[in-house]
């Protein structure tokens, strides 16, 4: 568990010696720390009245994002998942969908967080579902995707698909956060999506 007010986590178990690196997490109270958010917040600023999208291809026990919320002393504030046809399920992807709603809902507590999903279909991308099923119901003021391909990668029809949907979004006043990628940009693609 973490303990707040020595900032540092104590395990519940042991952790093989060559595990060190999950010693040093980063919690919520950092990262206020790290981007200067406090006065923010001792401003009242938290994100309420604000809806965040996150696009995303594995569902989630919500129960574990509740506990989050709860270890790290944030008001309860249930993820409200959003599925375009099918629901994907939690599969292998699922540690990106808990990293994602659970940061966004640090970063702004106050802040509704909608996870868009969907199954998909042998034809049909499910990221591709759950994105434009975000854009379409126009709820997200911030629409966030940590997936990312390259602008080569996608081809042309890729990349048009996703130009005319940030687009819309766009049009319709809705903040749009892209992946750059785990490596960065290469010098001979951009990440698009």
């Amino acid at each position: 568990h973490y303990d707040a007010a020595a900032r540092q986590f104590v395990p519940e178990y042991n952790l093989p010696s060559n595990w060190t690196p999950l010693l040093y997490g980063v919690v919520p109270a950092d990262f206020y720390t790290e981007y200067d958010l406090n006065p923010l917040y001792s401003a009242n600023v938290t994100g309420a009245g604000v809806a965040i999208g996150i696009i995303d291809e594995s569902n989630i026990d919500l129960s574990l994002a509740n506990a989050y919320r709860s270890v790290f002393g944030l008001k309860a504030n249930p993820v409200q998942v959003v599925l375009d046809g099918g629901d994907p399920g939690t599969n292998t992807s699922d540690v990106e969908s808990y990293v994602d709603v659970e940061l966004a809902g640090a970063a702004a507590p106050g802040a509704t967080v909608n996870l868009y999903l969907s199954a998909g279909s042998p034809y049909q991308d499910p990221l591709k579902l759950a994105a434009l099923r975000a854009v379409e119901d126009n709820q997200a003021d911030v629409l966030s995707l940590s997936w990312g391909a390259g602008e080569a990668e996608l081809g042309n029809s890729g990349n048009q698909f996703w130009n005319a949907l940030w687009e819309e979004a766009a049009a319709q006043g809705q903040t749009v956060l892209v992946s750059a990628g785990d490596y960065g940009q290469t010098p001979d693609q951009d990440y698009f999506f």
